[in-house]
């Protein structure tokens, strides 16, 4: 057989290889079935529904909870959307204690990690009864599940010693600035001993009793957590062991494969903390080198940590996916953002070297149309809408990113998820009915919003950053609680410059903002075809949804990054006319005024524009992060916004006491 038909047989393998996982991803959405029609399945012949409320019984009795439906829903939220924040709240809303609360996390991340790798064993077994794709990429697939199981263990036991035991009896004895202050110390730096806002390590020894006067220093997890950092050693040997053995007749391309494997066992071998981040960028660089359809995911990426930015623990196998799903809809993202972030580092001056860092970086990223067919560690506690990776930026400076989309992961989710009450009791009837209407009849427009908030929003990381940028704009440790809004604006004003019916009026006004002529904005809407005209409207729609939705993070600290970015959201979705807000009303609370998305779009314009300036000149991210809000760590955040402020009361409220109410 020849090379073409070898790859050829592959992608076709690729291809039963998403059918099986997408009836995998079936069967987990039907424990919504179970809630929907819960009087009935009590006498139904159908044994897995059965099987799934006997599942969602047990754990009840386990948490101590009613086996209610409103319970049941939070432990879906728990199990299919990998989510914790409902049962949180439930948890804290029947007055659990915190050791309860931490109990029961630990219950439901256990069910959660076994479930998951005992439905990655099914598909795997599927994959290789049927000899699907060849016989290294199989070995691939078996190694990632392999380290997977060591990574669930590895994962739950840094989550209890690290998130909920050193830092929350940090939070507990210093305020925010004293904890950085007492921790920088400890901070990693790398060969050029700048300190690169990551870590590999904790900062002091598992079970340590903390008090104001301990002294903290950096502890590689090889030697915080040795047997189990261990086993996850031993798993990659055995791996590279059998790959060696092995051939890649289809991309050439198990040099890398075993390189990548080979870098990721001496790193977590590393026990010198001042090699941490060196061990740790090679990592990065040799997964760089995988351009492959079948992903490695990246160990260790998401900032879960707020002191230290110890990286998550996570491992999963992302393949790709057709990307031919967006037909007459389809907009040049990638186009528009490198035009966009020409246009304006042209208005803004940018200095050269930081401009040639991030074209560099467009030009080398490349986007993964993905599904996550496997996954442990941290992501048993939640999977990306997308991704853009290595957050390393000297190894970008090289080697550009790589940026991850799941979009037929997230419209399934979205599709089989019931409608709930605190939906209808926000946003109007003909609002939602909008929204559904796309989800399930226009799949085209759907990717389309897709490809411009999420996909933009992951090219919208990449725009304006160098090497210093993080380092010297998180000196309040505020960087992330900006970077988010400025990653989704960007998208958002690519967009508006690049593919929107009042892109051209946009670029002839970026020197005088202030000329913008808001009726011939409109008019220009209006003589635009079909096609732009339901973007338009449904791009902004999909922002107004998000941004309240994440409302409901209020109080989960290891998301405030998007709670921020919420709340600055909303500051310009008031100020522009589109929301107004009837706490009195029992339903349909927010008026949307889609009349004011023009106004809303110059908002989003002008206000990149002011953020843009201050990545520009790199100032301290909290000077503009307090123009929204104010960053209380763990006493909130305080919205400077008169209106916002009462939406987010209001809404968190509701969440909390009906958030789990399916709407009838």
């Amino acid at each position: 057989m020849r090379e073409n038909e070898h790859k050829e047989q592959f992608l076709a393998d690729l291809g039963e290889v998403y059918r099986i996982y997408a009836e995998s991803m079936k069967e987990h959405y039907r424990f919504y079935e179970v809630v929907q029609h819960i009087e009935s399945t009590q006498d139904s012949s159908d044994s897995q529904l059965e099987a799934m409320q006997k599942i969602l019984c047990d754990l009840c009795a386990q948490l101590g909870i009613e086996s209610t439906r409103e319970h049941f829903v939070a432990l879906i939220e728990r199990i299919v959307n990998l989510r914790e924040d409902s049962l949180l709240e439930v948890l804290k809303s029947l007055g659990k204690s915190r050791d309860e609360i931490l109990y029961a996390r630990t219950i439901m991340l256990d069910f959660v990690s076994t479930y998951y790798a005992k439905a990655h064993t099914k598909v795997l077994q599927h994959i290789e009864s049927k000899q699907l794709l060849s016989s290294f990429y199989r070995e691939i697939f078996a190694s990632v599940c392999r380290v997977g199981q060591c990574m669930n263990t590895f994962f739950a036991l840094w989550d209890r010693e690290l998130i909920y035991g050193i830092n929350e009896r940090l939070s507990e004895i210093f305020s925010f600035q004293e904890a950085l202050e007492r921790l920088e110390p400890t901070m990693e730096r790398d060969s050029q001993d700048k300190n690169v806002q990551r870590t590999y390590s904790l900062p002091c020894m598992p079970n340590t009793t903390l008090t104001k006067e301990s002294e903290f220093a950096c502890v590689p997890y090889i030697k915080a957590f040795p047997k189990e950092v261990g086993a996850i050693i031993e798993t990659l040997e055995q791996s590279i062991k059998n790959l060696e053995a092995l051939e890649d007749s289809i991309f050439d391309r198990k040099e890398a494969y075993i390189t990548y494997l080979e870098v990721l066992k001496n790193a977590w071998s590393c026990d010198d903390s001042t090699q941490l981040i060196e061990s740790w960028r090679a990592v990065d660089y040799a997964w760089m080198g995988i351009d492959t359809p079948v992903q490695i995911g990246h160990p260790l990426e998401y900032y879960e940590d707020i002191y230290r930015h110890a990286v998550a623990p996570e491992w999963d196998l992302r393949i790709c996916t057709p990307n031919d799903n967006k037909g007459v809809y389809a907009l040049n993202v990638a186009h528009n953002i490198h035009n966009a972030f020409d246009m304006l580092a042209k208005k803004l001056g940018y200095n050269a070297h930081s401009r040639e860092f991030v074209e560099h970086s467009l030009r080398q990223s490349k986007v993964y149309e993905s599904i996550p067919l496997f996954f442990f560690g941290a992501e048993n506690n939640g999977l990306f809408s997308a991704q853009v990776v290595p957050n390393d930026e000297v190894v970008s400076k090289k080697e550009g990113k790589k940026i991850f989309a799941f979009p037929l992961r997230i419209i399934a989710q979205a599709r089989a998820k019931p409608q709930m009450r605190l939906t209808y009791e926000f946003f109007p009837k003909a609002f939602i009915a909008r929204g559904r209407e796309i989800l399930f009849d226009n799949e085209h427009l759907w990717h389309s919003v897709y490809d411009i908030s999420t996909n933009g929003h992951e090219f919208g990381h990449i725009l304006w950053i160098d090497e210093s940028s993080e380092e010297v704009m998180n000196a309040s440790g505020e960087f992330k609680n900006i970077e988010e809004f400025k990653a989704t604006s960007g998208g958002i004003v690519a967009y508006l410059l690049g593919s929107s019916p009042i892109a051209k009026i946009l670029q002839d006004c970026l020197d005088d903002m202030y000329r913008l002529d808001i009726q011939q904005c409109i008019m220009a809407i209006q003589q635009s075809d079909s096609i732009h005209q339901q973007i338009w409207e449904a791009v902004f729609d999909d922002c107004i949804k998000r941004a309240v939705g994440l409302m409901a993070w209020r109080e989960s600290l290891e998301v405030r990054p998007y709670y921020c970015e919420g709340i600055i959201h909303l500051r310009g979705m008031f100020e522009s006319g589109v929301l107004s807000f009837d706490e009195s009303k029992d339903f349909s609370k927010l008026s949307i005024h889609r009349t004011h998305y023009v106004e809303l779009a110059l908002w989003y314009l002008r206000t990149y524009i002011d953020l843009a300036t201050h990545y520009r000149d790199k100032k301290d991210a909290k000077l503009w992060l307090e123009r929204f809000c104010i960053n209380q760590q763990s006493q909130g955040v305080q919205v400077l916004c008169q209106q916002s402020a009462k939406l987010v009361e209001h809404y968190f409220a509701r969440y909390v006491a009906i958030g789990q109410e399916i709407y009838e």
